[in-house]
């Protein structure tokens, strides 16, 4: 690359664009700043313990997965429980897996994250949130598990 000059932009699709040009002018120059937000798909999975084991949880299991099935939208994807992990009867592990459309990887898991506590009608004392774990990835990184919605 020549010093002063710029490198060719690559030119790649980057996901839903919606830009709003916004022009200033100062005496002998002319600036325009483009804002807008590039939404790209996120398969995140969320891991988290339930307190009270098994038991207690297939009490709730079906109103939960349904408050999940519940929140799909445009930006939640096929929210739904991915993987029950039991050890024990005292102690029960659930996997969360949904597609988010958002501007970057935190604003993924915040989306996520607001799922899973809708989902949980606000009874997140039934969960021990310091066991909680995520995985965010670009859609289509996950390996396969069996499901869909990006994994």
């Amino acid at each position: 690359m020549v010093a002063g000059r710029l490198a060719p932009v690559e030119r790649r699709p980057l996901g839903d664009v919606s830009p709003a040009s916004v022009g200033y002018s100062f005496p002998g120059k002319i600036a325009f700043m483009v804002s807008g937000r590039i939404h790209a798909r996120w398969a995140v999975r969320l891991s988290i313990a339930r307190r009270g084991g098994w038991r207690s949880w297939l009490e709730v299991s079906g109103d939960f997965e349904r408050g999940l099935a519940g929140l799909a939208s445009r930006t939640v994807i096929m929210p739904h429980v991915d993987a029950e992990t039991r050890r024990g009867r005292d102690y029960v592990r659930v996997t969360l897996a949904m597609t988010i459309v958002a501007g970057d990887v935190a604003e993924a898991l915040d989306g996520a994250w607001g799922a899973f506590q809708q989902a949980s009608r606000g009874s997140v004392r039934d969960w021990d949130m310091t066991s909680a774990s995520a995985e965010v990835l670009p859609e289509g990184t996950f390996p396969r598990s069996g499901t869909t919605a990006g994994f």
